[in-house]
């Protein structure tokens, strides 16, 4: 492990759960060779975003791991191995690859929270049990898949775009999008669409102009 932590951070019971969590008040910074391991709940209330390098790493076998806290946390490369998945309690930035190993992450289905990509390079290992459920925000990709899913089912979202410094966000619904909370009132379509589905809907929000590809199968009628 090689980091640098000017006394900013303890070990405290999560206020969360039951579980301990790693507790960040000031500021820590990863350097190039950098990797540290969190199996705990992460706090983050001070500056975890000062141009990181390195590997973080969030593993569990058993419990959920949450990551909170009054500011957002902004990684270089993450890999994730929790089986019991991730929560987002606050936005998490990630500035070059993300590796799924195991677990789905959670961000909030409203928008405030997302896990943020920033001039992201690579996500691998999404499928129907590595994905999120909740938004994305990408910035600064021309290229980006976006790793969606619910119900044990990957919904991915691809953008293309000329805009390198637009900012897109994104989330999958399995939910009718004319119902409560979203009202989308899908009477208003262009003439040639013949039918808006009742079953699940992409929500895609941007500063720019982009094309998107879906992907579904016979099942998503």
């Amino acid at each position: 492990m090689n980091f640098f932590l000017p006394l900013v951070a303890i070990v405290i019971p999560s206020i969360l759960g039951a579980q301990t969590a790693f507790y960040n008040f000031g500021d820590l910074k990863l350097h190039n060779d950098a990797s540290i391991g969190f199996h705990t709940d992460l706090i983050n209330d001070g500056n975890l975003d000062n141009n990181n390098k390195g590997l973080v790493f969030f593993y569990s076998d058993n419990d959920i791991i949450s990551i909170s806290g009054k500011n957002k946390a902004v990684f270089n490369d993450v890999k994730i191995d929790v089986f019991n998945d991730i929560e987002l309690y606050t936005s998490i930035g990630i500035t070059n690859d993300l590796e799924i190993i195991n677990g789905k992450i959670f961000t909030s289905k409203d928008g405030d929270i997302s896990l943020d990509f920033i001039n992201h390079n690579v996500t691998t290992g999404e499928d129907d049990q590595r994905y999120v459920d909740g938004y994305i925000t990408v910035t600064g990709s021309t290229n980006f898949s976006f790793p969606l899913g619910a119900n044990n089912t990957l919904k991915p979202m691809t953008l293309s775009t000329k805009d390198t410094i637009a900012t897109f966000k994104g989330a999958y619904f399995p939910s009718n999008p004319s119902a409560e909370p979203h009202n989308y009132d899908t009477s208003q379509k262009q003439i040639f669409i013949e039918n808006i589905s009742a079953k699940e809907f992409w929500d895609l929000d941007g500063s720019g102009e982009t094309t998107i590809t879906l992907e579904w199968d016979s099942s998503d009628d």
